[in-house]
């Protein structure tokens, strides 16, 4: 008996560091723009993106802005069920627009520098769902 087999590894998407500074901006953003919005802070699970390879050149942060349907009908992503509400998406616009305006014209704009700290930090906001803090890596 014998065999043989090639073993290939792939490197994944990395992690998605939120810059503290720039969720800051965000949370301000969401706060003075639609003061009636809900934001939450908790873990994010998860999450697989591709936006990891962005944040790891750059200060970014991530956001979810919750898009649920309110018929109670769980529409999980990646199922033929998924169906998310639209009336969402001009508020989703409007919080990258006015912070991308302010980080252009104001409040915001201030010289910094930037080192990737790892893999394994995250910190998030998410408007009307979840999000979450600077994680440490369990070990």
């Amino acid at each position: 008996m014998g065999g043989e087999y090639t073993l290939r590894i792939h490197q994944g998407e990395p992690s998605v560091f939120n810059d503290p500074r720039v969720t800051a901006w965000l949370e301000k953003t969401v706060r003075d723009l639609l003061p009636w919005v809900r934001l939450r802070q908790s873990p994010f699970g998860m999450i697989g993106e591709d936006f990891g390879h962005m944040t790891q050149r750059v200060p970014g942060a991530l956001f979810l802005l919750g898009a649920a349907r309110a018929d109670g009908i769980k529409r999980d992503l990646h199922t033929p069920l998924f169906d998310l509400d639209e009336a969402c998406l001009p508020l989703g616009a409007a919080i990258l627009a006015e912070t991308a305006r302010r980080f252009l014209t104001g409040p915001y704009l201030v010289p910094f520098s930037f080192t990737h700290p790892g893999a394994t930090k995250k910190a998030s906001i998410c408007v009307g769902v979840l999000s979450g803090k600077k994680k440490k890596k369990k070990r």
